[in-house]
């Protein structure tokens, strides 16, 4: 083979391979700037999911300083703000909880009344449906169950109320308080047990017979009265 042809063929050579090596190194430009924008995208979300976070803590600041004045409603307002923010920031989800417990009226008939006991439970348990061990959660609930089941007279709360203590001691054995309200509960479902089947099966006793509530002393009759949740109205 003579130097020129030899010149030829590798020149030729060259040419079939070029648009190879092009369409490769186009590939490639065209993977970096797929990867550079999914990078920006990345870091976008990054830095709106922090800025988020900032204005969610705010928000549960000032939630906070509303709910320290009683102005539960706009305290609500921005716990609910702060909650949609972040929604991992657990300590809106249970101000926001327990701004609607505080404002429910144990005892008050009233649509209203009722549905912020309500939300007050809903909270909670979302609390729970994420941190199933959140104590505050677990005695929230049993707190204002335990309000909610007076009047009207609810067994069923009673017991819901009575299963979230019993979830605090499998937690924490140690701690008295659960104990002291699983007492409360089964005294006070003993007691209207009581009466109900007095008042079946014993019409005719005599009044001297009859168990009076009245001769009851008030500390009995109450035993929590210097609870912070001293609410259930009791039977005359």
């Amino acid at each position: 083979m003579t130097y020129a042809s030899s010149v030829i063929n590798t020149s030729s050579t060259r040419r079939g391979t070029w648009p190879a090596s092009a369409a490769a190194c186009a590939r490639t430009v065209r993977f970096v700037r797929r990867a550079s924008a999914f990078a920006a995208l990345v870091i976008l979300a990054a830095g709106l999911s922090g800025c988020n976070k900032l204005q969610a803590r705010d928000r549960l600041n000032k939630g906070v300083a509303e709910f320290k004045n009683a102005q539960y409603d706009k305290a609500i307002e921005y716990f609910k703000e702060a909650k949609d923010l972040d929604p991992a920031l657990m300590n809106a989800r249970l101000y926001l909880a327990t701004a609607y417990a505080t404002q429910y009226i144990p005892g008050a008939p009233s649509d209203q009344n009722v549905r912020l006991g309500t939300q007050a439970v809903t909270e909670f348990k979302d609390v729970l449906s994420i941190d199933e061990k959140n104590l505050s959660a677990i005695d929230g609930i049993g707190s204002i169950l335990f309000q909610m089941a007076g009047t009207p007279y609810d067994p069923k709360k009673f017991e819901e109320s009575k299963s979230y203590h019993q979830k605090h001691i499998e937690l924490k054995p140690n701690d008295p308080e659960p104990y002291y309200w699983i007492g409360v509960i089964d005294w006070t479902l003993a007691f209207r047990m009581t009466i109900r089947s007095h008042r079946r099966f014993a019409p005719s006793m005599p009044q001297s017979m009859a168990p009076s509530w009245k001769k009851v002393s008030p500390t009995c009759r109450n035993p929590f009265r210097s609870s912070p949740i001293t609410t259930t109205p009791w039977p005359t």
